[in-house]
């Protein structure tokens, strides 16, 4: 079995289950922190082919991650990495992937740094936005220059670009003219690597802040108590839904920093809103939204908005449309081929969606650099919930009350994880000294099973709070 090759790897002499340990970004040297940085660097400015000669067969471009979680979003048959029960270990094989070629590039940067949001309002608790991590040592505004459509003006990561779109045949979708599934480019308007249906203008990384040009609260949605009330959830999808769609109507730990961070702009007519919240996943995917122009170098945001497409909504409520769906499950039908197809709430208003900030672009939100600080604390999180209920019939380890069945492909127990573009134990495992001479080691797309049998928790006596025999997180900080 693939999962077996972790158990020879024991404790650390530190105490912990691996001798790689996640910190909170704030309790690294600086030097360690810069080296971070820079590995990500590296990870942008190389070929495939020059970083597996120069660092080994664990590099990865920053590319080949962002694609991963790009086709996973995309997925025709129902979002392969959001919305569901696959969420959680979807974002913990990524990132694992990610810190691998961090490490392979920079074995001293030790873990990737994790980002607890809690600690802004223990830091500056009548405005967490001013917290040293949005200084330019750290992350980098957390707003971008509004006159220069948002994009950040200092910090590591001002200079980085977001790549282009238009070199590859992309995911499949749905053909607005003809309804049957085509291998799209997978650019947006104006020739960058973002959502189908985000006209975000900019080559650089943007930070909004906003929402329909009225500048949103600090920490917008999340309240100081919400992980606190999520790991009281005592089931795998409430605790889910905790933390992906919050409580009390305000946003869950997960996507808060997604929608205040990347922000919205330029949609200029009313309810404009519910029209940002949805751009760029099931919506452009199912036809919902239409951008006519394919070629907007040059142009205005206002002269290259994405719209509404009537008559795809029309088709979409059709009996067996091709379409992306529900992942069905609690309190609702199981997934059915015939099951609803996901559509933009506004269907039938007029509308123009405008630009979506990196970080809430569903599909791309990995061009965003916080992105592998913000998962990693989520997947910390995580974590503690699996060690809180393990003792419990319903939730124990290794599987947490993962559902066994009744969701869409991929977001089922036994499912591979995003199977178009799937993750295999060389990538998970190759920076563990195992010796992958066993052909279903190295070619078995791997299963949520399988990931979570991997990477199943323990607590430790020293050194750090929690962690499994490939990572750990730090005792400084406790959720």
């Amino acid at each position: 079995m693939i999962f077996k090759v972790v158990a020879a790897f024991g404790v650390g002499a530190s105490g912990c289950p691996s001798s790689r340990i996640r910190r909170e970004i704030r309790s690294i040297e600086a030097e360690t922190r810069e080296r971070y940085f820079a590995a990500m660097g590296v990870m942008r400015r190389l070929s495939a082919s020059e970083g597996r000669r120069e660092y080994g067969p664990a590099f990865r471009t920053y590319l080949e991650i962002l694609l991963k979680h790009f086709y996973a979003a995309a997925d025709v048959r129902t979002d392969q990495g959001h919305f569901s029960a696959g969420f959680f270990v979807f974002h913990r094989s990524l990132v694992l992937e990610f810190e691998n070629s961090v490490l392979a590039i920079d074995p001293k940067v030790g873990g990737l740094p994790y980002w607890d949001f809690d600690l802004d309002f223990e830091e500056s608790p009548d405005d967490p936005s001013k917290s040293i991590v949005w200084s330019d040592d750290f992350f980098g505004p957390h707003h971008g220059d509004a006159e220069n459509m948002f994009q950040i003006r200092s910090g590591p990561f001002a200079d980085w670009k977001v790549p282009s779109g238009d070199w590859f045949q992309g995911p499949p979708r749905l053909d607005l003219n003809s309804g049957e599934i085509v291998h799209g480019v997978p650019s947006n308007p104006y020739g960058f690597l973002r959502g189908f249906a985000n006209s975000n203008p900019a080559p650089g990384i943007t930070r909004a802040n906003q929402v329909c040009g009225e500048k949103s609260e600090v920490y917008a949605g999340i309240a100081r108590d919400a992980v606190a009330g999520c790991l009281n959830r005592t089931s795998y999808m409430e605790f889910f839904k905790c933390i992906d769609f919050g409580t009390n109507g305000g946003d869950g730990p997960h996507p808060f920093a997604h929608s205040w961070v990347g922000g919205s702009w330029g949609a200029n007519d009313g309810n404009c809103s519910k029209k940002q919240l949805d751009t760029g996943i099931s919506d452009a995917i199912n036809g919902c939204i239409a951008c006519f122009k394919t070629n907007c170098t040059g142009l205005k945001l206002e002269d290259c908005v994405c719209e509404i497409s009537h008559d795809a909504c029309e088709r979409a409520d059709q009996p067996n449309a091709t379409c992306q769906r529900f992942a069905g499950g609690d309190n609702g039908p199981g997934w059915l081929p015939t099951a609803p197809c996901k559509k933009c709430p506004e269907c039938r208003r007029d509308s123009q969606m405008g630009a979506a900030g990196d970080f809430w672009d569903g599909l791309s939100s990995p061009n965003e650099p916080l992105f592998w600080s913000h998962h990693p604390n989520v997947d910390r999180i995580f974590m503690s919930w699996q060690l809180l209920v393990s003792g419990n019939e319903s939730t124990p380890l290794p599987y947490s009350g993962f559902p066994p069945q009744g969701y869409g492909p991929g977001h089922n127990l036994h499912d591979v994880i995003s199977s178009t573009y799937p993750f295999y134990a060389t990538d998970l495992l190759i920076d563990h000294h195992h010796h992958f001479d066993d052909e279903l080691t190295t070619k078995h797309p791997l299963t949520h099973a399988d990931v979570l049998e991997m990477t199943r928790p323990t607590t430790a006596s020293r050194g750090c709070a929690m962690g499994n025999a490939l990572y750990a997180y730090d005792r400084a900080v406790g959720v």
